[in-house]
């Protein structure tokens, strides 16, 4: 397979069914042709002894929970909230004990290579940015919002659900999950969500639209998210604009016309404090003195509050995809009810497929997929992306998994293993 922009290359099986040894196999693949020596392991061997446990912890369950848990190898700077007083073997075992206190949250499990034998990985302690030792000096900007983010450079191992295991290196992440190896597709990167997001920031009449955008942004991966974690699925429908919704093939059990989604957006913008960057300065930076950008701290005190009323919101939006049935968002994302149950609905045909948008090269673009094979939930999103052109579907498996259905050139096309990150 050829990688486009990335040139290099790895074999999967042609039968489609992948296993932890091809995700191992890919990421050093791809260690070696990205030259991230900061970041690889002394071996391949050394990789699986850190996949391979975490791969078998995520089949177990811990005082009645799924495993789930973030483990940071050889992390730079290497920071620690709290260290071993003797490092611990890096097994199954150990990281099942250790997944109620790690969780899915801001924390992580730190691993470290172990000196005394070349290729193991031992367990040295735990990392939580957001508390102690606290590093607040590293300013991120991609969208345009102004907020401190710790961060800290390593390979990253996530563990996601059963059979799902994630591993990051820089900005690539590959995802194993459901006997299938992808790379990560985060939500907003898709040409036509991050269009949406645009365009609902233009709606909105927020003057600055790159933090407009980066507000729809984080208000849709977050309700994404949310979902995704309640493990009872869900399927949010956006529909095309200036739309009868009472002609639409739903049946809405709570209908809705509210602009609270809307209203959070706008007055979250509002308190975004202002900042000058000097010209020519790259995006990211360390100033000795973090407060020396900001005109006016009330501004930073009105957007931590308002951060804490979108955050509520959020949480809403999300609760109301537990109920049985869509959520429907209006392309300018107004509310308009819950609980909906698409009409659209008749058996799928032998030959009828679901083709797969453009997935991101060298892992490959899955071959398209028979419309027979989707349970209830996807097949209703599907017709109703077939018979309302211009429709997007979100759709969240009670694994966690989420799904984008949407119409090209009048055919549905379906993106998969969708990451609910804002990058």
């Amino acid at each position: 397979m050829s990688g486009g922009e990335q040139e290099w290359w790895y074999a999967l099986p042609n039968d489609g069914q992948v296993f932890p040894e091809h995700l191992i196999g890919t990421v050093w693949s791809y260690l070696q042709w990205s030259g991230a020596h900061h970041l690889k392991p002394r071996s391949e061997t050394q990789l699986a002894n850190l996949i391979y446990p975490a791969f078998q912890s995520s089949l177990c369950s811990e005082e009645g929970r799924q495993v789930r848990l973030r483990i940071a190898f050889n992390p730079k700077p290497k920071r620690f909230t709290v260290r071993f007083a003797e490092p611990i073997p890096c097994t199954a075992g150990q990281l099942v004990k250790l997944a109620p206190t790690i969780g899915l949250g801001s924390r992580w499990v730190v691993a470290l290579p172990d000196d005394a034998a070349r290729n193991q990985v031992r367990i040295a302690g735990i990392l939580d940015p957001d508390i102690l030792p606290i590093d607040r000096t590293f300013r991120h900007r991609h969208n345009g919002l102004l907020y401190y983010q710790n961060q800290f450079q390593g390979l990253k191992v996530a563990v996601l659900g059963p059979g799902w295991v994630r591993v990051t290196i820089d900005a690539e992440s590959f995802d194993l999950h459901n006997c299938c190896l992808r790379q990560r597709v985060v939500v907003g990167r898709i040409h036509h969500v991050a269009d949406w997001f645009r365009e609902v920031a233009q709606g909105l009449a927020i003057k600055n639209r790159q933090v407009g955008a980066g507000l729809v942004r984080r208000f849709m991966v977050n309700v994404l998210a949310k979902v995704s974690e309640a493990r009872h699925g869900g399927c949010l429908l956006v529909l095309p604009a200036a739309i009868d919704v009472s002609a639409l093939p739903l049946k809405i059990k709570y209908p809705l016309d509210s602009d609270i989604l809307c209203t959070a957006i706008k007055e979250r913008a509002y308190a975004e404090p202002t900042h000058d960057l000097p010209p020519g300065r790259p995006e990211r930076l360390w100033p000795s003195n973090p407060r020396s950008f900001l005109v006016d701290d009330s501004l930073l005190a009105d957007s931590l509050l308002l951060d804490r009323d979108l955050d509520q919101v959020i949480d809403f939006a999300a609760s109301l995809a537990s109920v049985d049935g869509a959520v429907l968002l209006s392309r300018d994302l107004r509310l308009c009810g819950f609980g909906a149950e698409i009409t659209a609905s008749r058996p799928p045909s032998e030959d009828e497929q679901v083709e797969y948008d453009d997935h991101p090269e060298p892992l490959g673009k899955p071959p398209p997929e028979s419309l027979s094979n989707f349970g209830m939930r996807h097949r209703s999103a599907i017709r109703f992306c077939q018979e309302v052109p211009g429709s997007m579907a979100f759709v969240i498996s009670q694994d966690g998994g989420i799904r984008l259905f949407h119409s090209v050139a009048g055919q549905v096309r379906q993106w998969v293993e969708l990451s609910a990150e804002e990058w």
